[in-house]
């Protein structure tokens, strides 16, 4: 008897998608200094850079105001 495979589809699917974020950023020394919300940034960023999704979606998270606070802090570092 052929086993049943429950399939999740569109926002169902959202549910099991993470941010990939390095555990160095986190624990080395050498990134104590970096923000969380630019280690949070790192990971948007890589997400959109490895998912096919397209530099205009990447230029529209980096030009949000919510965001333009926190870019000085990893551009001078």
């Amino acid at each position: 008897m052929p086993e049943h495979f429950e399939y999740f589809y569109g926002s169902e699917a959202e549910q099991f998608a993470f941010y990939r974020i390095p555990k160095s950023l986190m624990t080395d020394p050498q990134f104590a200094g970096v923000s969380l919300m630019a280690k949070l940034l790192y990971g948007l960023l890589r997400h959109c850079s490895t998912s096919g999704r397209t530099t205009s979606v990447i230029s529209e998270i980096i030009s949000a105001d919510t965001l333009k606070p926190y870019m000085s802090s990893i551009v001078d570092r």
